[in-house]
């Protein structure tokens, strides 16, 4: 209604283990000073294509808890959660507000501890709201109804047809993602299963950290379909050499693009845990595979 840009978080949806296949401490630093720098910048921009009249650096952040575990709440999270307030905190008055929905009950305990690492000023922006309908009406009293998302009762698009409207391949048609965990030494095959309609093609890439690797293998209609080169079906993190940053050696996230898959069928994963992780690895992350399948209109 002020004119301020809007973000959505759907937080409640997010797995520590999915991020931190593919992504870093001090990779998410960087993404967090860029959001300050330039996509904040970016957001006012537009805003003021809509309302020449609009000078307002700040803007409103809506974060969804709808889903949220407390295993999500890792000494990780709280991590990245210091790392990320550190950021804002060089950034005060951009924040008009923020709405935390859907909040589980054992978050009142959480939010406590997380308002010790906030500036003060910016907690004071900060609304949680653990009923749903209470945080609905809220939402309806900042934005006008036909900008909230369908998700929220509103008339504009939902946020996961807006987030694939902003993905970086304009010819992406939609995003499959799911997380695999395989136990030592077992073999598991994925929850999902993913429609290929005739005229569609899913590229698909693996990102991991697993200190143990493992043979992924893709599937259409229950047959294996040759990955991109005979290595590539292994995943396996990679190691932060001793004495970079960190002074010790650490696993870092590793990408494979596993193989092109082209419509029509329905799409499955495999993964074999090779169990060579070494006995000084124990306590680290392993196990977790994240599947990333983006579907794009077929070549052929």
């Amino acid at each position: 209604r002020n004119g301020c840009p809007v973000n959505y978080f759907m937080a409640g949806k997010i797995n520590p283990e999915g991020i931190w296949s593919m992504t870093t401490v001090d990779q998410l630093e960087g993404f967090f000073w860029w959001s300050f720098m330039w996509k904040m910048k970016a957001e006012v921009r537009k805003a003021q294509e809509q309302d020449p009249d609009f000078v307002r650096m700040e803007g409103i952040n809506i974060v969804d808890l709808k889903g949220l575990s407390s295993s999500a709440l890792s000494s990780e999270t709280m991590d990245v959660i210091k790392l990320s307030s550190k950021v804002a905190d060089f950034f005060p008055e951009t924040l008009h507000c923020m709405l935390i929905l859907n909040a589980p009950g054992f978050f009142s305990f959480s939010w406590g501890l997380i308002k010790k690492f906030i500036d003060p000023r910016t907690a004071a922006r900060i609304q949680v709201f653990s009923s749903e309908t209470k945080g609905i009406e809220a939402l309806k009293g900042l934005i006008e109804t036909s900008e909230i998302p369908e998700d929220y009762g509103g008339g504009n698009i939902s946020t996961h047809d807006a987030f694939a409207k902003q993905a970086a391949n304009p010819a992406l048609l939609r995003q499959e993602v799911e997380l695999i965990h395989v136990k030592r030494a077992k073999t598991t095959k994925s929850k999902n299963v993913w429609n290929l309609q005739k005229d569609e093609s899913m590229a698909v890439s693996v990102y991991s950290r697993s200190v143990s690797g493992a043979k992924i293998v893709a599937q259409l209609n229950g047959q294996a379909v040759s990955s991109s080169s005979a290595s590539s079906e292994v995943v396996q993190c990679q190691w932060q050499p001793a004495g970079e940053n960190h002074g010790g050696t650490k696993p870092l996230p590793v990408c494979v693009e596993l193989a092109t898959i082209n419509g029509p069928g329905m799409v499955t994963m495999e993964v074999q845990d090779l169990d060579n992780a070494q006995r000084a690895h124990n306590g680290m992350s392993r196990g977790y595979f994240l599947v990333v399948g983006d579907v794009t209109k077929s070549l052929s």
